[in-house]
């Protein structure tokens, strides 16, 4: 019969840990279930900050080359937030050629 050698053995699986009774550390309620209507991006996708209709008319009125503070100007207009322009002219919608300066692929 073989001894196990006292030096060699790995240390003991313990048990996870169970989770805390206090009310801090425990996840907090969903309330997306609510009866109450709300009009947001999900509910209604003409009120998105990045629908098709929106960045159409965006992409219109930009020129064909543009810096990042004018597109973003414009963007502004059309009620897009900055970080959504700035995630937008990042896609192959756009080239940039330059350090700040933006050309519309489709013209």
């Amino acid at each position: 019969m073989k001894q196990k050698n006292s030096n060699n053995t790995k240390p003991q699986r313990t048990a996870p840990k169970k989770p805390s009774n206090n009310p801090y550390t425990e996840r907090q309620p969903s309330y997306a279930s609510s009866s109450k209507s709300s009009d947001t991006a999900a509910d209604n996708p003409t009120h998105s900050a990045h629908s098709p209709k929106k960045q159409r008319s965006i992409y219109l009125d930009l020129p064909s080359v543009f810096t990042t503070r004018e597109g973003l100007s414009i963007a502004l207009r059309h009620s897009m937030s900055e970080r959504t322009f700035k995630d937008w002219i990042k896609t192959a919608t756009f080239k940039k050629p330059d350090y700040g300066t933006y050309e519309k692929h489709y013209k």
